[in-house]
């Protein structure tokens, strides 16, 4: 029985052909995981018994591999003898052999579905003696593309979110109505009408697709009908085409059209003084992906509240926090931030009302 135990992590990430390399090889980095646990063994042999060794003898040698071109955890074991070495085993071409098994269930290693860095960082807190509290982790190497398709950006927090354009437009009228114009007639109705238009609406998050909103257009009808736009309680029928963007060439993997089979919801309160003011919207329906060629639910809302605490020059400095939510991510997120106007213009029609 050995006396003592220490680990080892070795991380690989993926390597997915594309059009910039047809030929690579998606074992590539899992390849490198086997040959570093070769070296490292014949390194630790080399200084096992002298000053300075990394490892005692009678000691087993636990390599963890983290597999992330298969989503697999494996490990290998290493047993340094009390007396001698016990070199790598051998196969008939003299080549080293490293028998992987499959991760226990009583393992203190846990994977997550998909695999995370978080997985590692979790192995590494919990590979400590718990009688002494010194850690047991004896090295941790990675053998991956650092920022294209590695295992630091599978589960991170970058992300980015911006559109080129969005307006909303509501026409106000104090006698609001619709005219038929074969008969002249007039229909008075209590709501304003209006749209919302949205072009180059960006999404990206660590490894993730990025979602690319080419054009988002929604007919909306306000019942509030404010004459300060203080208020808006506004809903309507929403279209949208949206393309996901994978790859290191940013191909389109997959295209989501809603030909105004969803719908949308806006709610707007602003203070009298116009230094405090909530929102919330949100889109629900289904959309078509060429993905699947399938139909599919899809739901995202989002909702804001700000306060102006400052005014340069009347350009407003404002505190938000915000919450979103989003199904085609499985997501929800909040956040706490500061707004700074740089450019503001008031149309003089509106400011006349």
């Amino acid at each position: 029985m050995a006396e003592d135990v220490r680990f080892h992590f070795i991380l690989s990430g993926k390597n997915e052909p594309d059009e910039v390399h047809p030929r690579a090889n998606p074992h590539v980095f899992t390849d490198m995981a086997a040959r570093h646990v070769v070296a490292h063994v014949r390194q630790l042999n080399r200084k096992l018994g002298k000053p300075g060794a990394l490892i005692n003898r009678n000691t087993v040698l636990r390599f963890y591999h983290l597999d992330f071109q298969n989503d697999q955890i494996r490990f290998h074991d290493h047993f340094f003898p009390p007396k001698g070495i016990a070199p790598i085993e051998l196969d008939a071409r003299k080549q080293p052999v490293i028998s992987w098994s499959p991760l226990q269930p009583s393992d203190f290693v846990k994977k997550s579905s998909p695999m995370s860095i978080v997985d590692l960082y979790h192995a590494i807190r919990h590979g400590a003696d718990p009688a002494t509290g010194q850690g047991l982790v004896l090295d941790v190497s990675m053998y991956s593309h650092g920022f294209v398709e590695g295992p630091v950006l599978r589960d991170s927090t970058d992300r980015f979110d911006g559109t080129l354009y969005r307006g909303r437009f509501l026409r106000h009228m104090r006698d609001g109505h619709i005219i038929i114009p074969l008969t002249g007639a007039k229909i008075f109705t209590h709501s304003d009408v209006g749209g919302l238009f949205e072009v180059g609406h960006l999404q990206w998050k660590g490894m993730d697709p990025a979602s690319l909103g080419i054009i988002k257009t929604a007919l909306l009808v306000d019942v509030s009908r404010s004459r300060d736009f203080h208020e808006r309680i506004a809903f309507g029928p929403v279209a949208s085409w949206d393309v996901d963007l994978a790859g290191r060439q940013a191909q389109i993997a997959d295209h989501r059209i809603a030909p105004f089979s969803a719908g949308r919801l806006e709610l707007h309160f602003e203070s009298s003084d116009g230094l405090t003011l909530w929102d919330l919207h949100g889109d629900a329906g289904t959309a078509w992906h060429s993905e699947t060629k399938a139909w599919h639910p899809q739901v995202q809302a989002e909702t804001s509240l700000e306060r102006i605490v400052l005014a340069i020059n009347d350009r407003p400095i404002a505190l938000y926090a915000l919450a979103h939510y989003d199904s085609l991510r499985a997501e929800t997120i909040a956040a706490l931030g500061v707004r700074i106007v740089l450019f503001d213009k008031t149309d003089p029609r509106v400011s006349r009302l």
